[in-house]
């Protein structure tokens, strides 16, 4: 049986309560309002084999000391610096659920230390809530103003702690029933002295300080990778896209939601949770942003030359910048958006493809390149047609490369999607009449979206897919039947 141990640890002035267990790589685990750090209690056991476990209890929560003030992320990210720091942890690995995850962002935000990755459990930037705001979700949220009012809901709760906190839990679980076990623990964490005020002081830097915090520098990226996982039922999942709402600032970020799970993932479905931590945490992955024109052949060479050096070689190519500047019948298309379309859907293609295939040749093993064409390129347009003749030659020059290049031992494959709710086709599924036109003959009676194209191109990137080039694979729900 795995023995989680208690200790404190004097940190950036305060006494912090944290509990320890396991052996491996370090990791720290920030959990959330209305919980504390024994919200871990069953993920520490599943992840102690692979990894040195510690989950401290934040400012003001748990039975860390509670000071008058300080509540701001930056602050709070500071104390799990110092935590850190003074336990000798290094190359974290940084898990955080509800407020925690809020503060693993800040952390990262303010690059305060080395994290090897992070996993945000359920919560999203509030920035980004409050820009999604709806009447629906307010009726759930109402205790982020609740929260703020000064003084006020420390006295109306504190004769009554435990009905407040299961009039806080009730809805944000799946299953009531997996509050039950864990109560009595909130209640008494939740009666000391300063607890309450240092749990809703969370709430009262929300709307002035953290967003002051954000504003320093809006267009601040996270660093490490990123990885999500959240709740559909009573979770995060419900309102949002949680992905989408953390792109902004992670824009690699990867994650899913859980079905049959709500708020508090860490306890509802804590195999699950500690199985997307592990397997996130074992891929070692490594993502790096190289800003490039695709228009102009030395950025595309810069490119390649960039991510040799960082990444020390090139085994893989997704061809998958595209543009289609003009929406109306084919005259009216001129010179100048003529060469834009084809200079970015394929001249970038065919060079980018060679830049790459000279990397592939260095090491000698072979590689796999995937061209992403259009189910444009089959059928022709009366409101989109040069973009319809890009996507042809697309699919004829992945022929073209397949037959050239397979003697090197390189595949060349190609993807043609049908519509996809993305932006760039918003045009598109945004108009009702195409949109209809689109779904009405379509096997599956729908669009399709973003995720469901990038199985495929794995597909095609892995040795899966070794005896197979030159070929294209339509995805379009269906429609070309």
């Amino acid at each position: 049986m795995i023995e989680i141990k208690r200790n404190v640890v004097r940190a950036n002035g305060i006494n912090q309560h944290y509990r320890v267990c396991g052996e491996g790589p370090d990791m720290v685990l920030l959990h959330g309002w209305r919980q504390t750090s024994y919200s871990w209690r069953k993920v520490l056991p599943l992840l102690a084999p692979h990894y040195r476990c510690i989950a401290p209890d934040l400012r003001g929560m748990g039975d860390t000391d509670k000071p008058a003030s300080g509540y701001d992320m930056r602050t709070v990210a500071n104390d799990i610096h110092a935590l850190i720091e003074a336990l000798g942890l290094r190359d974290v690995y940084m898990v955080g659920a509800d407020w925690g995850g809020l503060v693993a962002r800040r952390y990262a935000l303010d690059g305060l230390g080395a994290l090897k990755r992070i996993c945000i459990v359920d919560i999203v930037p509030h920035d980004r809530i409050f820009a999604n705001f709806t009447p629906t979700y307010a009726r759930g949220a109402w205790h982020y103003f609740f929260n703020a009012v000064p003084d006020m809901p420390e006295k109306l709760v504190s004769h009554d702690v435990r009905t407040f906190l299961q009039a806080m839990f009730r809805p944000k679980y799946h299953n009531p029933a997996d509050m039950d076990e864990a109560i009595d623990e909130y209640v008494r964490a939740y009666s000391k002295p300063g607890a309450l005020r240092g749990g809703f002081a969370y709430y009262k830097a929300m709307f002035e300080e953290n967003v002051a915090l954000d504003a320093e520098t809006p267009d601040a990226k996270i660093a490490e990778p990123v990885h999500c996982v959240w709740g559909n039922s009573g979770g995060m999942g419900g309102p949002f896209d949680v992905l989408e709402m953390w792109r902004s600032v992670a824009p690699g970020v990867t994650g899913r939601g859980l079905d049959a799970c709500g708020h508090y993932v860490h306890e509802e479905q804590p195999d699950a949770l500690a199985e997307a931590v592990e397997a996130v945490g074992a891929t070692g992955r490594r993502a790096i942003a190289v800003p490039t024109n695709v228009r102009k052949q030395e950025e595309l060479r810069a490119l390649v030359e960039e991510t040799k050096r960082q990444l020390g070689r090139v085994d893989i190519l997704v061809n998958n910048a595209g543009t289609n500047p003009v929406f109306g019948p084919v005259q009216q298309i001129d010179e100048r958006a003529f060469d834009t379309i084809m200079n970015t859907n394929v001249k970038s293609m065919h060079f980018l493809s060679n830049f790459a295939r000279e990397a592939m040749l260095e090491h000698g093993d072979g590689g796999a390149i995937v061209n992403v064409s259009s189910v444009g390129g089959y059928q022709a347009s009366d409101v989109i047609g040069m973009y319809s003749v890009s996507k042809a030659a697309a699919i004829m020059l992945t022929q073209v490369q397949a037959k050239t290049w397979g003697v090197d031992g390189i595949r060349v494959n190609c993807i043609a999607p049908g519509l996809i709710k993305t932006d760039f086709a918003k045009a598109l599924w945004d108009d009702e009449k195409i949109l209809k036109a689109s779904t009405v003959d379509a096997a599956l009676r729908r669009i399709g979206l973003p995720d469901e194209m990038a199985g495929a191109a794995v597909f095609l990137a892995s040795p899966a897919s070794s005896f197979m080039t030159g070929q294209t694979m339509v995805l379009d729900g269906g429609r070309r039947l």
